[in-house]
């Protein structure tokens, strides 16, 4: 639900600021944070290390913006400030399975 508020919203925002994706939208970011840590659930043992690592394997991939992020950022409106950031939310949630799995955490 927080997802089809950001697509609605960030690219009036985007279009009312005549900016390409303002520092002042946020709710990408939070919806990243969220797909991050889709089904890691607190109960995990190291729960708060995965919480760590999920959050800067997220900034890495919104930063760095490898295997087509850099490619979603450049649709023009909401589907530019949304989808790149999804994509890394998703990429750092499938690093976190394999270090789950990996380490049987």
């Amino acid at each position: 639900m927080l997802a089809v508020l950001g697509f609605i919203v960030s690219g009036k925002v985007e279009n009312e600021l005549n900016e390409k994706d303002p520092g002042c939208i946020v709710i990408d970011e939070v919806v990243s944070a969220y797909v991050t840590m889709f089904c890691i659930y607190p109960e995990r043992k190291f729960f708060w290390l995965l919480f760590l690592l999920g959050f800067f394997l997220n900034r890495f991939f919104d930063v760095v913006k490898p295997l087509g992020i850099d490619k979603l950022q450049s649709i023009k409106g909401s589907g530019g400030i949304m989808l790149d950031d999804i994509l890394a939310g998703i990429y750092s949630n499938m690093v976190l399975w394999m270090i789950i799995w990996g380490f049987s955490l």
